[in-house]
C-alpha cells in the first residue's frame, strides 16, 4: 500500500457543479453522497485503506512511503493517525505529521514515511474522541520486498454510464496505478460506497526494472448519487498480493467527446499483423472506461443503417474500452484505410448524427536491408571481466528503410582484444550467423576461446560486424563498440576496520571498481555477522540508505550508485540506562552479485569453462569482488589533539577552481603526561565543515581529484569538481589520517578584491580546530565573460567632440567571479580618435568593483571610435585521462563603439537671484550644474552704462553668491549676471532688480 501523496481533488465549488450537471437523481433522501454522509456514524471513521492484512515500504512505482486512507462521519474534522509495535503493544505512538484534515474529496489521507519493520497495529483517532477511533491489525515488515500497489486515479473521476443492455450497463470508472515488479493483478473495489460490480484489471509490462502499470475497469453500478448539488465522492482501493492502496475522488457524469485510431506501425510488411489502438476520451479529454467501439462503416456510410456503401464491411464490434480509454484491433486484413466509430446510444448501427467516428490507414512496403548496428544494451564502458560471461549485453541489430527489424540477415562479428601492458593484440575470426525474427543476433558471453583459449585478460574489447557482401549489394559495417575490462574490487572507505559507536548507529560505505574506473549499477549482496556474543545487526528498511533492501536481519542487497558506491546502516541494540555497554566486534562481507538489479551475473571467477582460468594470470581473481570489513563497535576514544595540514594541490595560491587538500591526523591520549607523543587514532571519525564553498572527496593530486558530473568529459573546462556539502564525516581509517578536498566556486566577496577567506572546523571527539584558507581569484583557471564598457558617470550615447570617456576592464572566470590584475593591452580602430591608460605601452589591468577607470578615451574631431582589449589568460581543460591540461588561449574584448560628434552646446541656464540686507545688495548667480567651471561677471547699471562689479568661477553645483555695498539707499539698483562659454555650454545672462 503505497501512496505519491495526500491526495488533491476538486474545489468544493467544483464539484458542486459537476454534481448538478448531469448525475442522475434518486428520490430518497439517504442518497447524499459525500463521503461523510456514507459513514454510517457521524462521529466515527472507517478505514478505506489497510482492507488487506499487510504494509510495505517496497517501491510501487511511485515512491516509498506507506499511504492511510479514512472516512469520516459528518462531525468529524481531523484524524490523527496512531500506531504500535510488537516491542510496545500497548503503547501508541502518532504517526509523523501531525492531525489530518478531510481533503477535496471528502477522505483523510496521509502519507507515512520511516515505517518501523515491527508495526503491530494502525488506528484512527477522530477528533470526536478515542471512543470512535477504530483500529486494523497490520503484521510486522518482516519482508521489505512485499509487493505494493499505488493508485493513480484520483480528484475529479470520470464515471460513463454504458447504454449497452444487459451485461454491458454498467457504470464504469477508469482506474489506472503502478505496482512493483511482480506483483499479481490488483483487485479493485469501491471502498466507501460499497457498490458491489466487479472489475477487469489488466497488468501492462514495463520497461522499467522495478515496477509495471495496470489499469482497471471497475462498475459502479448501484452507487447512490446524490439528489441536489452535493458531490458525488467515492473511495477507491487497490490491493494486491498483501498490501493495499486508496484514494478519494469525485464523480462526473462522462459524455463521450471523440475517438482516434493509431496504428501501431504505419507501414506494414504483413498488414494482417497491424494492431490499430483506438482511443475514447469524454468532453474534458478524460478517458471513457467501457465505451463500445466498431469496425465498419464509420467513414462512408449514408444509407441510414442498411446495406453498407462502402469498403469496410459490415459493422464489426471491436470490443469495450479499458481504464485507460482504449480498445485494440488486432483483426485487420489488408492494406487499407479502416473506418471506426464508438456506440454512444445503444444503437449499434452507425448513427453519423450522435456516434463519434475516426479512421486509420494501414499500407504495405518491401523491405530491404538498410542498416547494421551494435547495441551496448546497458550503455556501459567498463565491465568487471567476468560480466561478459553471460550473452546479455551486446546484440547486433538489422533493420529495414522503415528502421524495422529485418530477419535472415548475414552477420559476421569478432573481438579485437588489447590486453593491458602485455601481450600483442589479437584478433578473432569473424562469427558468420543471420539476424532472427527480431532482426538481432545475440553477441555470446565472452570465454577464453574468444582469446585463442588463453585465459582472457584485462584490457580494451572492441567487438566489430558486418553485413557481408550479398548478391554483390556492398559490405557494410557497423559502428564498432569499445569497452574496457578488467577485475573489480570492493574497497571501504574505513579500510579493512572501522570503529563504530558502541549501542549506536554505523554506515558502511563500500565502492566497487576496477581499474578503470566505478562500476555502477551493479548488484551487491551483503551479510552481517555480529560475531559470538554480538546483538549488531541491519538497521530497519525505512532508515537504509537509497538502493538497499534489507532481505533479513544482518542480510540484504544494494545497487550501487553512480560512483560504484553503496551504503548499509547498521545499528548496535541499546542497552537500559543501568546496564554497563559491551564493546562488539563483527564482520560486513560484502560481494558483488550481479550486472543490475535482475542479472545475477557473478563479478567473480566464473570466466572460461571451468569457471575461473582467469586465475592463471590474476592469481586473485575469484576474491576480488569480495571483501570484508570488521565493524568494531566500542566507546570512542579521547580525543586529545587534532592536526589539520593545508596542501594547495594544484600548484600555486589557492583560487577558486585551485582546491586545498586538508590532511587531518587525530591523536589520542596514551597514559604519560607528555602530548608529543600522542598515538594517530585509526578509523575514528571526523566531521569537517567550511562556511563557504564546499568539500569534495579528498585527493592528493590534481590527478585524483573527482570531478562534477556534466563537467567530466574531454574538453570540458577544468575546475568543477563533486560537491558533497559544507559539511561532511569522514574517517582516519586503518592508515589513521583523514581528509577531504575545500574548494570555492561562486562567492561574491572575490568582486571587491578577489579575496575569501573560508573558515575550516575540524571536529574529532570533543575537540575542534579551524584553520582559515585565503583563496584569491586573481589566479583563476580560465577566463569567462568578459566586458570592455563605459565607466559610471561616462558620457552615454553620442559623446560631444572634447569631452573624455573613461572605460572599464571587467573579467570574469568560469564560475562567474569578477577577477581584477588581470594584463591586457588596448587599442582602437580610429585614426582621428585616441586613448590613454594607467600603465605604459598601452597596457591596463582589469578591474574590481572597487578600482576606477583605467582608461580613457577622447577626440577632437568627430569619429567612429571602437576600443579594442587583448589578453592571454590560458586555459586548463580536462584530458582524455580527466587530468588537468594546460594551454594557451587569447581572448579579444571590445567596446560598444563611441560616435564623436559635434553637438550644439547647451544653454547655461543662467539665472539671477538678490536680497538686500539693509547695507548690501546680496547677488546668487545660479546655472544648471553642466556650466561648472564657466567664469561669470556681475554688472550693474550705472549713469546708463553697465558697470562690472565682480568676476567668479562656478563651483561644482553652477553657482555663486555676490556680495555689493548698496551706495544708493532704498532706490531700485539694476544687476546683470553674464556666464562665458565654455566646452559644454554656450554663454547666458540673468537680471534683477534691487530697492
Amino acid at each position: 500500500m503505497i501512496s505519491s501523496g495526500i491526495k488533491r481533488g476538486l474545489a468544493a465549488s467544483a464539484v458542486s457543479a459537476l454534481a448538478v450537471a448531469g448525475l442522475p437523481l434518486l428520490a430518497t433522501s439517504a442518497s447524499a453522497t459525500p463521503i461523510a454522509t456514507q459513514v454510517g456514524n457521524a462521529d466515527g471513521v472507517e478505514f478505506y485503506s489497510q482492507q488487506v492484512p499487510g504494509i510495505s515500504a517496497k517501491n510501487d512505482g511511485t515512491n516509498t512511503t506507506v499511504s492511510l486512507v479514512t472516512g469520516g462521519g459528518a462531525n468529524v474534522t481531523s484524524v490523527a493517525y496512531q500506531y504500535t509495535t510488537s516491542a510496545a503493544p500497548a503503547t501508541w505512538v502518532d504517526v509523523p505529521g501531525g492531525l489530518v484534515a478531510r481533503n477535496a474529496d471528502g477522505v483523510f489521507a496521509a502519507d507515512w514515511t520511516g515505517v518501523p519493520a515491527n508495526v503491530a497495529q494502525v488506528r484512527a483517532v477522530p477528533n470526536t474522541g478515542l471512543a470512535n477511533a477504530v483500529v486494523v491489525t497490520a503484521p510486522t515488515i518482516v519482508d521489505a520486498t512485499a509487493n505494493t500497489v499505488e493508485l493513480a486515479s484520483e480528484g475529479s473521476l470520470g464515471v460513463f454510464q454504458a447504454p449497452y443492455g444487459a451485461g454491458r450497463n454498467g457504470d464504469y470508472v477508469g482506474v489506472t496505478g503502478t505496482v512493483s515488479q511482480g506483483s499479481t493483478a490488483p483487485n479493485v473495489t469501491d471502498a466507501s460506497a460499497g457498490t458491489a460490480g466487479a472489475d477487469t484489471t489488466t497488468l501492462e509490462t514495463t520497461t522499467s526494472t522495478t515496477s509495471d502499470t495496470f489499469n482497471s475497469v471497475l462498475d459502479i453500478d448501484g452507487y447512490p448519487y446524490s439528489t441536489g448539488s452535493e458531490p458525488n465522492q467515492i473511495a477507491i482501493n487497490a490491493a494486491t498480493n498483501n498490501t493495499d492502496d486508496a484514494e478519494g475522488s469525485t464523480l462526473y457524469v462522462q459524455t463521450i467527446g471523440s475517438i482516434t485510431a493509431t496504428p501501431a506501425t504505419q507501414d506494414r510488411v504483413d498488414p494482417t499483423t497491424a494492431e490499430i489502438t483506438l482511443t475514447v476520451l469524454d468532453t474534458q479529454g478524460k478517458p471513457v472506461a467501457g465505451a463500445q467501439v466498431y469496425r465498419g462503416s464509420a467513414d462512408t456510410d449514408t444509407d441510414g443503417g442498411g446495406a453498407d456503401t462502402d469498403t469496410d464491411g459490415p459493422e464489426t464490434l471491436v470490443g469495450y474500452t479499458d481504464g485507460r480509454g482504449q480498445v485494440k484491433d488486432t483483426t485487420t486484413t489488408g492494406a487499407a484505410t479502416y473506418g471506426y466509430y464508438v456506440n454512444t446510444t445503444g444503437n449499434t448501427a452507425y448513427e453519423p448524427a450522435v456516434d463519434k467516428a475516426t479512421t486509420a490507414t494501414v499500407t504495405t512496403y518491401t523491405p530491404a536491408f538498410t542498416t547494421i548496428a551494435i547495441q551496448n544494451e546497458r550503455s556501459r564502458t567498463n565491465f568487471d571481466i567476468d560480466e561478459l560471461s553471460d550473452s546479455d549485453d551486446f546484440t547486433i541489430v538489422t533493420t529495414d528503410q522503415k528502421n524495422a527489424p529485418i530477419a535472415n540477415i548475414p552477420v559476421e562479428y569478432r573481438y579485437i582484444i588489447d590486453p593491458s601492458g602485455v601481450g600483442a593484440t589479437y584478433t578473432s575470426p569473424y562469427v558468420a550467423t543471420v539476424s532472427d525474427a527480431n532482426g538481432e543476433v545475440v553477441v555470446p558471453g565472452l570465454t577464453d576461446a574468444s582469446y585463442n583459449g588463453a585465459p582472457v585478460p584485462p584490457g580494451t574489447y572492441t567487438i566489430e560486424a558486418r553485413r557481408p557482401n550479398v548478391n554483390g549489394t556492398g559490405l557494410q559495417n557497423a559502428t564498432p563498440v569499445t569497452v574496457n575490462e578488467s577485475e573489480s574490487e570492493i574497497t571501504y572507505s574505513e579500510g579493512a576496520s572501522a570503529n563504530a559507536p558502541i549501542n549506536g548507529d554505523f554506515t558502511v560505505t563500500g565502492n566497487l571498481a576496477n581499474t578503470d574506473g566505478n562500476l555502477a549499477g551493479r548488484l551487491v549482496s551483503f551479510t552481517y555477522n555480529p560475531g559470538v556474543g554480538g546483538d549488531a545487526t541491519t538497521a530497519p528498511q525505512s532508515e537504509q540508505p537509497a538502493g538497499t533492501t534489507i532481505t533479513a536481519p544482518g542480510q540484504g542487497t544494494a545497487i550501487t550508485d553512480a560512483n560504484g558506491n553503496f551504503s548499509v546502516k547498521l545499528r548496535d541494540q541499546g542497552v537500559p540506562p543501568n546496564v554497563t555497554p559491551t564493546p562488539e566486534s563483527g564482520t560486513f562481507t560484502a560481494t558483488a552479485t550481479g550486472e543490475d538489479a535482475t542479472d545475477g551475473t557473478s563479478l567473480k571467477g566464473n570466466l572460461g569453462t571451468d569457471g575461473d582460468t582467469e586465475a592463471a594470470s590474476l592469481p586473485n581473481a575469484p576474491a576480488n569482488a569480495s571483501q570484508s570489513l570488521t565493524v568494531n563497535f566500542q566507546a570512542a576514544a579521547t580525543v586529545t589533539s587534532i592536526d589539520v595540514n593545508l596542501d594547495e594541490i594544484y600548484g600555486g595560491v589557492a583560487a577558486p577552481g585551485r582546491p586545498v587538500d586538508l590532511d587531518i591526523v587525530v591523536h589520542g591520549a596514551d597514559g604519560d603526561a607528555n602530548p608529543n607523543n600522542d598515538p594517530a587514532l585509526q578509523d575514528t571519525p571526523v566531521t569537517i565543515t567550511v562556511d563557504k564553498g564546499f568539500l569534495s572527496p579528498n585527493a592528493e593530486t590534481a590527478q585524483d581529484v573527482t570531478l562534477a558530473s556534466g563537467h567530466d568529459s574531454t574538453g570540458d573546462l577544468w575546475g568543477f569538481f563533486k560537491n558533497d556539502g559544507t559539511s561532511k564525516t569522514v574517517s582516519t581509517g586503518d592508515s589513521a589520517e583523514a581528509g577531504a578536498i575545500a574548494a570555492i566556486e561562486r562567492d561574491p566577496g572575490f568582486d571587491d578584491d578577489g579575496l575569501v577567506d573560508m573558515v575550516v572546523t575540524v571536529k574529532a571527539g570533543n575537540t575542534t580546530v579551524t584553520r582559515t584558507i585565503s583563496f584569491d581569484d586573481r589566479f583563476m583557471l580560465n577566463q569567462g565573460a568578459s566586458t570592455l564598457e563605459r565607466a559610471a558617470g561616462a558620457p552615454q550615447g553620442d559623446v560631444n567632440v572634447g569631452e573624455e570617456v573613461p572605460f572599464q576592464l571587467y573579467v570574469h572566470d568560469q564560475f562567474g567571479n569578477l577577477v581584477g590584475d588581470q594584463d591586457a593591452r588596448i587599442s582602437d580602430d580610429s585614426t582621428v580618435a585616441d586613448f590613454r591608460t594607467d600603465g605604459d605601452f598601452d597596457s591596463t589591468r582589469s578591474d574590481f568593483t572597487t578600482n576606477g577607470p583605467g582608461i580613457v578615451a577622447f577626440s577632437n574631431a568627430p569619429a567612429v571610435q571602437t576600443l579594442m582589449a587583448a589578453m592571454q589568460p590560458g586555459e586548463v581543460l580536462v584530458d582524455a585521462n580527466d587530468d588537468p591540461d594546460s594551454n594557451s588561449k587569447n581572448v579579444s574584448v571590445k567596446s560598444d563603439p563611441i560616435n564623436w560628434v559635434n553637438k550644439a552646446k547647451p544653454s547655461p541656464e543662467l539665472t539671477l537671484k538678490g536680497s538686500n540686507d539693509g547695507k548690501t545688495d546680496v547677488l546668487f548667480a545660479n546655472a544648471a550644474t553642466r556650466a561648472h567651471g564657466a567664469t561669470v561677471k556681475l554688472y550693474k547699471r550705472a549713469n546708463g552704462a553697465w558697470k562690472l562689479v565682480g568676476t567668479a568661477t562656478l563651483n561644482k553645483f553652477g553657482n555663486h553668491h555676490f556680495r555689493v555695498a548698496d551706495k544708493n539707499g532704498k532706490k531700485i539698483t539694476k544687476y546683470k549676471a553674464v556666464a562665458q562659454p565654455t566646452a559644454r555650454t554656450t554663454s547666458g545672462t540673468g537680471t534683477k532688480s534691487l530697492r
